[in-house]
Formats: C-alpha cells, structure tokens, sequence
C-alpha cells in the first residue's frame, strides 16, 4: 500500500497514510474484540494504546510513514 509514497504529490501521501492509520485502527480493534484466541490475549490487546504525552500534535500518530524500498531481481 505504500509503493506509491516517495514518489507523491501530498494529496496522495495524506491519503495513504490515512488508508494506513484506518488499517492499523481496525488491525488493533480485531484483536482486542474479534480475536481468535479469545479471553487473554484480547483482553491483553484492549489494553494497548497510545502514549497521550507523545505526538499530540498529530493525534498520536507519527508525522511520516517509515516506507523502504525494495529492489526487484
């Protein structure tokens, strides 16, 4: 979901990284309500959450994706 990101205008890497945030939301909410090993380990994955003093500015998101690139062969 990524691959387009060094390379974008700022519409389009806002827009990933929305897509990515809203990924990572759902991923978290999954495992804390629909996990498939119920009971401790959801119970453990609702506890999870964002440290409140850090990047408050950003609504607790880093400003930037880390994006790698990888080099086909």
């Amino acid at each position: 979901m990524n691959n387009d990101y060094p390379e974008a205008d700022y519409a389009t890497r806002d827009r990933i990284i929305a897509d990515h945030i809203k990924y990572t939301q759902g991923f978290l909410w999954t495992l804390a309500n629909h996990s498939p090993r119920a009971g401790e380990s959801a119970a453990s994955a609702s506890k999870w959450g964002w440290r409140r003093m850090s990047l408050s500015d950003t609504g607790n998101w880093p400003f930037q994706l880390y994006v790698a690139r990888r080099r086909g062969g």
